[in-house]
């Protein structure tokens, strides 16, 4: 058993799991195989917890050093989000083009240093990964079929949906060690309904994943989605640029990792009447990692705007761990 889960089953290491810098782009798709529109140009800087009570305190600053221009600090307290099986404390900063976002945060090292309860660790990533320059994958096309057929209008919640997209293709295959914790490009798969639920998460990095690089489609099996109620999938294609460990005095690893990503929104309708109190509610609400909308351009990252559906820490067990994502890379 590795270091970090005999920690949390003996009762409480308060350790981060992990730190996360990454170029984003997000796109909108109207209908099922119509072209993507790019609407928003992100950096998202992350920090991954192990527990809702963790202490911590991590800052990001430009450099190698850790003494460089700070560009954001992160520490305990709502708005959290938890997606793929991670609890993330997540910061982003906006913009209207990829060339503004590179201009504000060009390709280079950042250092994230983090102090939690096992002491303070330097983690330098480099957002350009070897080659030094931003590397976007390309933008698929989502398409939604039943019966072999693409879906012209809603989706029948009574037969199997079957989602395919276009093949992960980035013009550079960095590739890193199989011991770290993010050595690969990913693929996910999220979908959430009108009412801010999360009904499908195919997880990001294995061994809680199903989805990998190669990947082009998933079939969920009928009864996935109620009738009567609107839906969101949400495609992510991440390009991995950059990792770095630590290894702290207990044994456990501080895990970093820095990746250029793209990801779009496809809706859809699913036929029928929606169950006695499942209605849609009067305004739709997002699950709380998805894309908040369009914000004004900023150069300071600020806290990832939850909706009313965000998460409540109270409604988390004390005892939830990343472990379940970090599990196997570490053996």
């Amino acid at each position: 058993m590795e270091e970090s889960t005999r920690h949390h089953e003996a009762g409480g290491s308060t350790e981060l799991a992990a730190v996360w810098l990454e170029k984003y782009v997000v796109h909108l798709q109207e209908k099922p195989g119509e072209t993507p529109t790019a609407v928003d140009h992100m950096l998202l800087c992350e920090s991954v917890l192990n527990a809702v009570e963790d202490r911590y305190e991590v800052t990001l600053s430009r450099g190698t050093d850790g003494t460089g221009e700070a560009i954001t600090t992160f520490a305990p307290g709502p708005p959290l989000v938890y997606v793929n099986e991670m609890l993330l404390n997540r910061k982003m900063a906006s913009f209207g083009s990829l060339e503004e976002l590179d201009r504000a945060f060009p390709p280079g090292p950042y250092t994230f240093v983090a102090t939690d309860a096992v002491g303070t660790h330097a983690l330098t990533v480099d957002l350009g990964g070897s080659t030094g320059r931003s590397e976007i994958p390309a933008v698929p096309t989502i398409d939604l079929l039943q019966d072999g057929v693409r879906v012209a209008g809603q989706v029948d919640p009574g037969k199997p949906l079957r989602i395919e997209w276009d093949p992960f293709v980035s013009s550079d295959s960095a590739t890193g060690s199989e011991t770290v914790w993010f050595a690969q490009n990913a693929i996910f798969l999220l979908i959430d309904n009108c009412r801010g639920e999360m009904v499908y998460s195919s997880g990001v990095v294995p061994p809680v994943a199903a989805l990998t690089q190669e990947s082009t489609g998933i079939t969920l099996p009928a009864g996935t989605f109620e009738p009567g109620l609107d839906f969101t999938v949400f495609l992510s294609f991440i390009s991995f640029r950059d990792t770095a460990s630590a290894v702290r005095s207990d044994g456990s690893s501080l895990e970093g990792a820095s990746v250029n990503s793209i990801a779009v929104e496809l809706p859809f309708t699913t036929g029928g009447e929606a169950a006695p109190g499942r209605a849609r509610p009067p305004r739709p609400v997002r699950a709380n990692y998805r894309w908040p909308g369009p914000h004004p351009a900023n150069d300071v990252p600020i806290p990832w705007p939850v909706d009313d559906s965000g998460l409540h820490i109270a409604e988390l067990p004390l005892g939830f761990v990343a472990e379940q994502v970090l599990a196997g890379v570490h053996r």
